[in-house]
């Protein structure tokens, strides 16, 4: 959604219709739907998208720069699965504090060669380690698919129940 609002307001700039970046500010500020730029929390800031390849991450980080801003979101984990490791390439590396991932061991070990990594089995373990890094009062980006948003959401907030 972070993605659909940046290109649907530079679209319309192209067609000559003046957007001031306050208003897709708002508009991002505003995307709904798990998955679809959902800020779950701004202290600490809790972020759940979709992104899953290079161009989407790319827009979430324009997303965030343009919602938080880079002092605010100055550094950050990741939790994503290991499939989504391309997504790396558009963040700033210096402001990726770590990575919470599971999945696809050659992919794991790659994002190992290159950050901080904290491996889980499944996503109930990255959830856990997702939920003590909150708790600790880090910033948090969740990416990777509209599913995996949805289901690390709904296992942190089983957790935060117990």
């Amino acid at each position: 959604c972070a993605m659909l609002v940046i290109e649907t307001a530079l679209a319309i700039r192209r067609d000559g219709v003046k957007v001031p970046w306050t208003s897709i500010s708002a508009g991002l500020a505003q995307a709904q739907g798990t998955g679809c730029f959902e800020t779950v929390s701004v202290s600490p800031i809790v972020v759940m998208d979709s992104a899953k390849n290079a161009e989407e991450s790319a827009m979430l980080t324009l997303a965030l720069d343009e919602v938080f801003g880079r002092e605010k979101l100055s550094s950050f984990y990741v939790c994503m699965p290991a499939e989504a490791y391309g997504t790396l390439d558009s963040f700033d590396k210096k402001e990726i504090e770590g990575v919470i991932t599971f999945g696809d061991i050659e992919k794991t070990q790659k994002i190992g060669n290159a950050f901080l990594v904290r491996v889980g089995e499944n996503i109930s373990e990255c959830a856990k380690e997702t939920l003590s890094l909150i708790k600790e009062g880090k910033n948090v980006i969740c990416l990777g698919s509209v599913e995996f948003a949805n289901d690390i959401k709904t296992t942190l907030a089983k957790l935060m129940i117990v």
